[in-house]
């Protein structure tokens, strides 16, 4: 577990953890080595308030949440797209890569699993 002091810093960490940027190392990490450490595999840097980019993950991150909560997957759908635009600026990942890494994850369900988690758990 991480703990947060501060809500904003929270909402940042969860962005680019949730990203599929994120998400490829996780399940890569899986895969090959399993490792339950996940901080070790995503580089992600201290928040700064006056970061745009960080401001941005987080506030798609709060959207995301929201969304979820509502169970509107098309805004969420939405969402997670600029929420990977916005992570990729912060790793240097081109749009067509974060396409095509999108669509390996989604090719091997990884999106799919994560909305069934969702709605099962009443997200």
């Amino acid at each position: 577990m991480v703990a947060f002091d501060d809500e904003e810093e929270a909402y940042f960490v969860c962005g680019c953890l949730n990203s599929v940027l994120s998400q490829l190392a996780v399940v890569g990490s899986i895969v090959l080595h399993p490792d339950t450490h996940v901080l070790r595999r995503v580089n992600i840097p201290r928040f700064s308030t006056n970061d745009r980019i960080h401001t941005e993950i987080t506030n798609l991150s709060k959207e995301c949440h929201a969304a979820t909560a509502r169970r509107d997957v098309g805004s969420l759908t939405e969402l997670e797209m600029k929420l990977d635009r916005a992570c990729g600026r912060l790793w240097g990942i081109q749009p067509l890569e974060i396409k095509s890494i999108r669509n390996c994850l989604q090719q091997i369900g990884v999106k799919k699993l994560r909305r069934r988690l969702a709605n099962k758990n009443g997200e």
